[in-house]
């Protein structure tokens, strides 16, 4: 609760998301796949970057604290993004 004092509203958010579709950048765009309005956000936010869509079962909101899934699905999307700037 302590972290989210102050912190903005997420509908207050307002990401570039055009700018970084623009920007080239390889984007990563994971989800828990436990509330589907996530779901429909993470989507919306990989189809408006061009980014690819994973989704990590385990640890709802929490994806990094799946552990061994998520890093390999990071690493695997960080290697592919490394060829593919060569």
């Amino acid at each position: 609760m302590r972290q989210l004092q102050g912190a903005r509203p997420p509908d207050e958010a307002n990401p570039p998301l055009e700018r970084l579709r623009a920007a080239g950048l390889p984007i990563l765009v994971v989800s828990g796949g436990h509330r589907q309005a996530f779901e429909d956000i993470c989507d919306a936010i990989a189809e408006r970057t061009g980014g690819e869509r994973a989704v990590c079962p385990g640890m709802d909101h929490l994806v990094p604290d799946t552990g061994a899934p998520f890093n390999e699905l990071l690493e695997d999307f960080l290697e592919r993004a490394e060829r593919g700037s060569k």
